[in-house]
Protein backbone atom coordinates (compact mmCIF):
# COMPACT_ATOMS: atom_id res chain seq x y z
CA UNK A 1 0.00 0.00 0.00
CA UNK A 2 1.62 3.50 -0.98
CA UNK A 3 0.22 6.07 1.13
CA UNK A 4 1.18 8.88 -1.43
CA UNK A 5 -1.54 7.20 -3.85
CA UNK A 6 -4.36 7.20 -1.18
CA UNK A 7 -5.87 10.41 -2.15
CA UNK A 8 -6.12 8.88 -5.87
CA UNK A 9 -8.69 5.80 -4.55
CA UNK A 10 -10.96 9.10 -2.00
CA UNK A 11 -10.31 11.06 -5.73
CA UNK A 12 -12.15 8.95 -7.68
CA UNK A 13 -14.77 7.81 -5.08
CA UNK A 14 -15.61 11.71 -4.47
CA UNK A 15 -15.57 12.52 -8.01
CA UNK A 16 -17.39 9.30 -9.76
CA UNK A 17 -14.81 9.27 -12.58
CA UNK A 18 -11.29 9.13 -13.72
CA UNK A 19 -11.59 12.06 -15.39
CA UNK A 20 -12.29 13.98 -13.29
CA UNK A 21 -10.62 13.03 -10.39
CA UNK A 22 -7.39 13.42 -12.86
CA UNK A 23 -8.44 16.81 -13.23
CA UNK A 24 -8.88 17.06 -9.36
CA UNK A 25 -5.22 15.66 -8.88
CA UNK A 26 -2.97 16.85 -11.89
CA UNK A 27 -2.50 13.51 -12.61
CA UNK A 28 -3.15 11.96 -16.16
CA UNK A 29 -6.45 9.59 -16.59
CA UNK A 30 -4.23 6.60 -17.71
CA UNK A 31 -2.38 7.01 -14.70
CA UNK A 32 -5.15 6.66 -12.28
CA UNK A 33 -6.23 4.02 -14.66
CA UNK A 34 -3.15 2.16 -14.06
CA UNK A 35 -3.19 2.70 -10.02
CA UNK A 36 -7.04 1.31 -10.25
CA UNK A 37 -6.44 -1.55 -11.67
CA UNK A 38 -3.14 -2.81 -10.23
CA UNK A 39 -4.47 -1.94 -6.26
CA UNK A 40 -7.32 -4.27 -7.45
CA UNK A 41 -4.98 -6.94 -8.25
CA UNK A 42 -3.05 -6.62 -5.49
CA UNK A 43 -6.46 -7.02 -3.70
CA UNK A 44 -8.10 -9.72 -5.29
CA UNK A 45 -11.45 -7.60 -5.40
CA UNK A 46 -12.87 -5.39 -7.12
CA UNK A 47 -13.39 -1.82 -5.65
CA UNK A 48 -15.74 0.00 -7.75
CA UNK A 49 -18.79 -1.16 -10.09
CA UNK A 50 -17.48 0.88 -13.35
CA UNK A 51 -20.41 2.46 -15.64
CA UNK A 52 -20.25 4.97 -18.13
CA UNK A 53 -21.47 7.84 -16.26
CA UNK A 54 -20.31 6.86 -13.02
CA UNK A 55 -17.75 5.17 -10.58
CA UNK A 56 -19.33 3.26 -7.63
CA UNK A 57 -17.41 1.79 -4.48
CA UNK A 58 -18.35 -1.87 -4.21
CA UNK A 59 -19.05 -3.20 -0.80
CA UNK A 60 -15.19 -4.19 -0.32
CA UNK A 61 -14.40 -0.32 -1.96
CA UNK A 62 -16.11 1.12 0.93
CA UNK A 63 -13.99 -0.41 3.39
CA UNK A 64 -11.13 0.21 1.65
CA UNK A 65 -11.62 4.03 1.82
CA UNK A 66 -12.75 4.55 4.72
CA UNK A 67 -9.23 2.64 6.14
CA UNK A 68 -7.65 4.75 3.36
CA UNK A 69 -9.21 7.65 5.04
CA UNK A 70 -8.34 6.45 8.59
CA UNK A 71 -4.68 6.26 7.17
CA UNK A 72 -4.36 9.74 5.93
CA UNK A 73 -5.98 11.21 9.21
CA UNK A 74 -3.41 9.20 11.45
CA UNK A 75 -0.80 10.55 8.87
CA UNK A 76 -1.78 14.04 9.36
CA UNK A 77 -2.27 13.58 13.28
CA UNK A 78 1.16 12.43 13.40
CA UNK A 79 3.07 15.04 11.56
CA UNK A 80 1.23 18.07 13.27
CA UNK A 81 1.65 16.55 16.96
CA UNK A 82 5.46 16.22 16.09
CA UNK A 83 5.55 19.85 14.88
CA UNK A 84 3.90 20.82 18.35
CA UNK A 85 6.65 19.08 20.51
CA UNK A 86 9.05 20.64 18.74
CA UNK A 87 7.61 23.90 19.94
CA UNK A 88 9.22 26.25 22.60
CA UNK A 89 5.54 26.54 24.30
CA UNK A 90 2.65 24.43 24.35
CA UNK A 91 -0.20 25.28 21.82
CA UNK A 92 -3.23 26.87 23.40
CA UNK A 93 -6.68 27.10 23.19
CA UNK A 94 -8.65 30.03 24.63
CA UNK A 95 -12.09 29.12 25.11
CA UNK A 96 -14.71 31.30 26.38
CA UNK A 97 -17.54 29.24 28.43
CA UNK A 98 -20.32 29.71 30.81
CA UNK A 99 -19.99 29.08 34.38
CA UNK A 100 -23.00 26.30 34.62
CA UNK A 101 -23.57 23.86 31.98
CA UNK A 102 -20.47 25.02 29.66
CA UNK A 103 -17.81 24.23 32.45
CA UNK A 104 -19.67 20.85 33.32
CA UNK A 105 -19.93 20.06 29.29
CA UNK A 106 -16.06 20.68 29.16
CA UNK A 107 -15.32 18.32 32.45
CA UNK A 108 -17.14 15.99 30.17
CA UNK A 109 -14.90 16.01 27.36
CA UNK A 110 -11.95 17.28 28.15
CA UNK A 111 -10.57 13.78 29.43
CA UNK A 112 -10.97 12.62 25.84
CA UNK A 113 -9.61 15.91 24.35
CA UNK A 114 -5.99 15.52 26.26
CA UNK A 115 -5.40 11.58 25.82
CA UNK A 116 -5.21 12.92 21.98
CA UNK A 117 -3.71 16.34 22.35
CA UNK A 118 -1.98 15.97 25.29
CA UNK A 119 0.44 19.28 24.19
CA UNK A 120 -2.51 21.33 23.31
CA UNK A 121 -3.68 23.55 26.73
CA UNK A 122 -7.30 24.23 27.30
CA UNK A 123 -7.36 28.00 28.45
CA UNK A 124 -10.51 28.54 30.23
CA UNK A 125 -12.55 31.29 31.17
CA UNK A 126 -15.72 31.63 32.88
CA UNK A 127 -18.31 33.90 31.90
CA UNK A 128 -21.97 34.90 30.04
CA UNK A 129 -22.87 35.04 26.68
CA UNK A 130 -22.45 38.97 26.20
CA UNK A 131 -19.02 39.11 28.24
CA UNK A 132 -17.42 36.61 26.71
CA UNK A 133 -18.82 37.95 22.94
CA UNK A 134 -16.88 41.15 23.23
CA UNK A 135 -14.24 39.42 24.83
CA UNK A 136 -14.04 37.15 21.56
CA UNK A 137 -14.49 40.42 19.31
CA UNK A 138 -11.38 41.86 21.32
CA UNK A 139 -9.20 39.21 20.33
CA UNK A 140 -9.04 38.12 23.96
CA UNK A 141 -10.59 34.40 23.31
CA UNK A 142 -10.15 32.51 20.42
CA UNK A 143 -14.11 30.75 20.71
CA UNK A 144 -16.83 31.01 22.62
CA UNK A 145 -19.26 27.80 24.04
CA UNK A 146 -22.25 29.93 23.64
CA UNK A 147 -26.05 29.78 23.03
CA UNK A 148 -27.40 32.80 20.43
CA UNK A 149 -30.88 33.82 19.15
CA UNK A 150 -30.49 32.78 15.22
CA UNK A 151 -27.87 36.11 14.49
CA UNK A 152 -24.17 36.01 15.17
CA UNK A 153 -22.29 39.32 16.83
CA UNK A 154 -21.06 41.46 14.52
CA UNK A 155 -17.12 40.15 13.35
CA UNK A 156 -18.34 36.88 14.32
CA UNK A 157 -19.31 33.50 12.85
CA UNK A 158 -21.38 30.80 14.76
CA UNK A 159 -20.92 26.80 13.97
CA UNK A 160 -24.35 25.34 15.26
CA UNK A 161 -24.60 22.22 17.10
CA UNK A 162 -27.78 21.92 18.99
CA UNK A 163 -31.05 23.17 19.93
CA UNK A 164 -33.34 23.11 23.16
CA UNK A 165 -37.07 24.28 23.47
CA UNK A 166 -37.71 26.67 26.44
CA UNK A 167 -40.20 25.51 28.89
CA UNK A 168 -42.04 26.64 31.64
CA UNK A 169 -41.28 25.31 35.00
CA UNK A 170 -43.81 25.52 38.29
CA UNK A 171 -44.05 24.38 41.42
CA UNK A 172 -45.67 20.54 41.51
CA UNK A 173 -48.64 21.79 43.68
CA UNK A 174 -49.92 24.38 41.12
CA UNK A 175 -53.38 23.93 40.49
CA UNK A 176 -52.72 23.72 36.68
CA UNK A 177 -50.72 20.80 37.40
CA UNK A 178 -52.71 17.33 36.54
CA UNK A 179 -49.89 15.06 35.74
CA UNK A 180 -46.05 15.31 35.84
CA UNK A 181 -43.53 13.91 32.86
CA UNK A 182 -39.63 13.43 32.61
CA UNK A 183 -39.36 13.35 28.78
CA UNK A 184 -40.01 16.60 26.84
CA UNK A 185 -42.42 14.84 24.05
CA UNK A 186 -44.70 13.98 27.35
CA UNK A 187 -45.36 17.15 28.65
CA UNK A 188 -48.66 18.91 28.22
CA UNK A 189 -48.81 22.60 26.39
CA UNK A 190 -49.59 25.42 28.53
CA UNK A 191 -50.93 28.86 27.85
CA UNK A 192 -48.82 31.93 29.79
CA UNK A 193 -51.81 33.71 30.51
CA UNK A 194 -53.09 31.05 32.70
CA UNK A 195 -50.30 31.70 35.17
CA UNK A 196 -51.00 35.08 36.17
CA UNK A 197 -51.04 34.06 39.49
CA UNK A 198 -47.52 33.09 39.89
CA UNK A 199 -44.47 35.43 40.37
CA UNK A 200 -41.58 34.66 38.08
CA UNK A 201 -38.10 34.53 38.03
CA UNK A 202 -36.61 35.98 34.59
CA UNK A 203 -32.61 35.77 33.57
CA UNK A 204 -30.24 38.35 33.45
CA UNK A 205 -31.75 41.16 31.09
CA UNK A 206 -27.76 41.07 29.67
CA UNK A 207 -27.93 37.51 28.37
CA UNK A 208 -29.48 36.20 25.65
CA UNK A 209 -32.11 34.04 27.32
CA UNK A 210 -33.74 37.52 28.15
CA UNK A 211 -34.35 38.52 25.11
CA UNK A 212 -35.98 35.19 24.05
CA UNK A 213 -38.33 34.95 27.32
CA UNK A 214 -39.42 38.55 26.80
CA UNK A 215 -40.21 38.07 23.08
CA UNK A 216 -42.23 35.23 23.92
CA UNK A 217 -44.12 37.21 26.79
CA UNK A 218 -44.69 39.84 24.17
CA UNK A 219 -46.19 36.99 21.59
CA UNK A 220 -48.98 36.18 24.16
CA UNK A 221 -49.13 39.49 25.35
CA UNK A 222 -48.11 38.32 29.10
CA UNK A 223 -47.31 40.68 31.38
CA UNK A 224 -46.14 38.65 34.19
CA UNK A 225 -44.95 39.62 37.99
CA UNK A 226 -41.60 39.09 37.95
CA UNK A 227 -39.76 39.00 41.41
CA UNK A 228 -36.30 38.70 40.28
CA UNK A 229 -33.69 38.30 37.28
CA UNK A 230 -30.81 35.74 37.88
CA UNK A 231 -28.17 34.67 35.34
CA UNK A 232 -27.70 30.89 36.64
CA UNK A 233 -30.72 28.36 35.42
CA UNK A 234 -29.47 25.99 38.85
CA UNK A 235 -30.83 29.02 40.81
CA UNK A 236 -33.81 29.55 39.49
CA UNK A 237 -35.03 25.46 38.81
CA UNK A 238 -34.11 25.99 42.78
CA UNK A 239 -36.37 28.33 43.38
CA UNK A 240 -39.32 26.88 41.42
CA UNK A 241 -38.26 24.02 43.28
CA UNK A 242 -38.75 26.19 46.87
CA UNK A 243 -42.96 26.87 45.83
CA UNK A 244 -42.68 30.47 45.23
CA UNK A 245 -41.82 31.21 41.93
CA UNK A 246 -42.21 30.15 38.13
CA UNK A 247 -39.42 29.98 35.48
CA UNK A 248 -38.92 29.16 31.96
CA UNK A 249 -35.91 27.34 31.16
CA UNK A 250 -34.23 24.92 28.65
CA UNK A 251 -36.05 22.06 28.04
CA UNK A 252 -32.01 20.28 29.19
CA UNK A 253 -33.46 20.55 32.65
CA UNK A 254 -36.65 18.56 32.22
CA UNK A 255 -35.60 15.85 34.73
CA UNK A 256 -37.82 13.55 36.72
CA UNK A 257 -38.59 16.25 40.25
CA UNK A 258 -41.72 15.62 42.74
CA UNK A 259 -41.49 19.19 43.68
CA UNK A 260 -41.76 20.68 39.96
CA UNK A 261 -43.66 20.44 36.94
CA UNK A 262 -42.84 21.49 33.41
CA UNK A 263 -44.67 22.57 30.14
CA UNK A 264 -44.36 23.24 27.07
CA UNK A 265 -44.89 26.36 24.84
CA UNK A 266 -46.58 26.92 21.85
CA UNK A 267 -44.08 28.86 19.28
CA UNK A 268 -41.25 28.44 21.98
CA UNK A 269 -38.11 29.85 20.34
CA UNK A 270 -35.28 27.45 20.26
CA UNK A 271 -32.07 27.81 22.50
CA UNK A 272 -29.31 27.27 19.71
CA UNK A 273 -25.74 26.15 21.46
CA UNK A 274 -22.97 27.40 18.62
CA UNK A 275 -19.17 27.40 18.82
CA UNK A 276 -18.64 30.77 18.24
CA UNK A 277 -15.43 32.44 16.50
CA UNK A 278 -14.00 35.64 15.23
CA UNK A 279 -15.10 35.57 10.80
CA UNK A 280 -12.20 34.24 9.13
CA UNK A 281 -11.16 31.76 11.93
CA UNK A 282 -9.06 28.32 10.38
CA UNK A 283 -10.19 25.70 13.34
CA UNK A 284 -7.24 23.66 14.13
CA UNK A 285 -7.51 19.91 13.87
CA UNK A 286 -7.39 19.82 17.89
CA UNK A 287 -10.14 22.10 17.58
CA UNK A 288 -12.03 20.54 15.19
CA UNK A 289 -11.87 17.36 17.32
CA UNK A 290 -12.79 18.82 20.41
CA UNK A 291 -16.33 20.32 18.25
CA UNK A 292 -16.32 16.63 17.47
CA UNK A 293 -16.55 15.80 21.23
CA UNK A 294 -19.37 18.47 22.04
CA UNK A 295 -21.11 17.17 18.81
CA UNK A 296 -21.30 13.48 19.83
CA UNK A 297 -21.82 14.10 23.72
CA UNK A 298 -24.81 16.14 22.72
CA UNK A 299 -25.92 13.24 20.33
CA UNK A 300 -25.90 11.08 23.43
CA UNK A 301 -28.07 13.85 25.47
CA UNK A 302 -30.77 15.07 22.59
CA UNK A 303 -30.50 13.83 19.52
CA UNK A 304 -33.20 14.88 17.37
CA UNK A 305 -32.10 18.45 18.94
CA UNK A 306 -28.45 18.22 16.42
CA UNK A 307 -28.47 20.99 14.07
CA UNK A 308 -27.28 19.00 11.41
CA UNK A 309 -24.99 20.99 8.56
CA UNK A 310 -22.43 20.39 6.13
CA UNK A 311 -19.32 21.31 8.85
CA UNK A 312 -20.55 18.67 11.62
CA UNK A 313 -20.99 16.36 8.61
CA UNK A 314 -17.42 17.10 7.43
CA UNK A 315 -16.59 16.46 11.17
CA UNK A 316 -18.11 13.00 11.79
CA UNK A 317 -16.05 11.90 7.93
CA UNK A 318 -12.61 13.34 10.28
CA UNK A 319 -13.20 11.78 13.10
CA UNK A 320 -16.07 9.32 13.12
CA UNK A 321 -19.33 9.10 13.63
CA UNK A 322 -21.28 11.54 15.98
CA UNK A 323 -23.83 9.22 17.54
CA UNK A 324 -21.63 5.99 18.13
CA UNK A 325 -22.44 5.27 21.88
CA UNK A 326 -20.71 6.75 24.93
CA UNK A 327 -18.07 9.02 23.55
CA UNK A 328 -14.75 6.70 24.11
Amino acid sequence: MNLDQLPYILAIAAEGSLSAASRQLGVTQQALSKYLNELEAETGMELFFRSRRRYLPTPAGRLYLQTAQQILDLKRHTVEALASLDQATPAALRLGVSPNRGIETIAQIYPFFDRRYPYVRLDLSEGYANQLTEHLQQGQLDAVMSTYTGTAPAGCQALPIHTEELVLAVPSFHPLVKHTAARLEELPYAELRDFRDIVFILPRPSSNLHGMVQALFDREDFHPQVASSLPNMRVQLAMVRAGTRAAILSSHYVVPDPEIAFFRLQHSPLHILVYLTRTGHSFSEAERYLIWLLLRLKCEEAPTGIKWSEPLRDLEREFGPAAGGLIS
